[in-house]
């Protein structure tokens, strides 16, 4: 089975999210910060990444940076999903690491299939 490890500190968007992907087949693991990420992302191994990039303690933009200067980590696709509150918020979650970007809101259906592009259905 697939597995998605999903970081986000909103309960509301986070049940959307692993209601979306588990909805799908996709087993997912929820975290709410970038430090838990990097650590949740070294016991699973995750086949792919949902990061928000505006979160407590360390935030996405440095969270996905590190997964990216990990050698174990660094090929796993990661789609941020955030606020976009700035104008350079995309440039710079593409500058760090990401594979795509997605505006809260987002479409679910989009991100389903975002999602089957990089790790395929389960």
């Amino acid at each position: 089975m697939s597995v998605i490890l999903v970081v986000e500190d909103s309960h509301e968007n986070a049940q959307l999210i692993i209601t979306a992907m588990e909805s799908r087949g996709y087993e997912v693991v929820w975290v709410k910060d970038g430090n838990t990420a990097i650590d949740a992302a070294l016991q699973v191994r995750p086949e792919l990444i949902l990061m928000d990039l505006r979160l407590p303690e360390k935030d996405g933009w440095q969270a996905t940076y590190e997964i990216r200067n990990n050698p174990h980590l660094s090929h796993i696709p990661i789609i941020a999903i955030s606020v976009e509150a700035k104008s350079d918020d995309r440039a710079r979650a593409f500058d760090a690491g990401c594979n795509e970007y997605f505006s809260k809101p987002f479409s679910v259906v989009e991100l389903r299939e975002a999602v089957a592009h990089y790790i395929g259905m389960p």
